[in-house]
């Protein structure tokens, strides 16, 4: 089996934990390494079962006794409870940015949020969010409706080209 990149890493942050997730599909023959440091991760995955790979050091230091990981059949989702909670890293790795690491905007929350204590958004919720843009609801503000759309206007007819010479 061939070695290839690492997988994607999409991470976020909370004042006192990381949420990590590596995605990849199929994930068997894992191991995983969480020290108070970094992380080391070698398992097969993907459509080939290939061997994906990586280790980095931490930006700060995790305690690994109190994370939790969850492995599904498209990824592999860790929480990782920092040692010290206090301001937001500014990056998840000590080596600064790699190039398979980005940031998971979908569960970013900006330091200076409230937490209200909710987990994660249930994804009825947001699917329902979705559903009303456009939809003409008060709430939504001046966004626009389908029938605002420009693009409806009728297209003129083609010409035939002039083949007479």
């Amino acid at each position: 089996m061939a070695t290839r990149a690492p997988p994607e890493i999409v991470w976020a942050q909370r004042v006192d934990v990381l949420l990590v997730t590596i995605r990849l599909t199929d994930i068997r023959e894992h191991t995983i390494d969480v020290t108070d440091t970094g992380i080391v991760f070698v398992g097969k995955g993907g459509t080939g079962g290939d061997v994906h790979s990586f280790q980095f050091d931490f930006f700060k230091e995790v305690n690994p006794h109190e994370s939790k990981q969850k492995l599904t059949s498209r990824e592999l989702f860790l929480k990782l409870k920092k040692k010290e909670p206090g301001p937001y890293w500014k990056s998840l790795a000590k080596e600064g940015r790699l190039h398979y690491v980005r940031t998971d905007f979908n569960k970013w929350k900006d330091e200076d949020d409230s937490d209200d204590g909710e987990e994660e958004p249930e994804l009825d919720s947001l699917m329902q969010q979705m559903g009303n843009l456009g939809s003409g609801d008060p709430d939504m503000g001046d966004l626009p409706t389908d029938s605002d759309d420009s693009d409806d206007e009728a297209l003129p007819d083609l010409e035939e080209p002039n083949t007479e010479d």
